[in-house]
Formats: C-alpha cells, sequence, structure tokens
C-alpha cells in the first residue's frame, strides 16, 4: 500500500521541486495530449510563475523554446 498524498501550501525553498513535479507529472500525464506548442507554452507559463518574471505579449514561443533548453 502507498503512502497518502499530503497536501499543503509550498514552503520558500521549495520552488525547484515542486516545479520539476509538475512538470514530470504534466509531461507524463497530460503533456502528451498537447501540441509541442501546448506543451511548451504551459512549461514556459510555469517558469514565469515561478521565477516572478513579467509576462511576455505573445508571440513569444521562439523565446519559450530558447528559455527551456
Amino acid at each position: 500500500m502507498s503512502e497518502a498524498p499530503e497536501y499543503r501550501q509550498m514552503t520558500a525553498g521549495e520552488e525547484t521541486a515542486v516545479c520539476e513535479m509538475v512538470s514530470r507529472v504534466f509531461g507524463e500525464f497530460v503533456g502528451p495530449g498537447y501540441s509541442s506548442r501546448g506543451r511548451t507554452e504551459f512549461l514556459f507559463i510555469g517558469y514565469l510563475n515561478a521565477t516572478n518574471a513579467p509576462i511576455l505579449p505573445r508571440p513569444f514561443s521562439s523565446l519559450a523554446a530558447s528559455t527551456l533548453s
């Protein structure tokens, strides 16, 4: 039997681990249903939110691809 999941707010210092977990879960379970552009934009918006970077006007996919590489 596996452990029950723990639900709580992220605390300071956990940003990297949380972003990595979200990226892993998205890539395995959700992302395959999206286009390449959709996957890139999802991960790019997550990156912007995690780093408190300003949201850029569209189109930003080429910037997203270079940032996530």
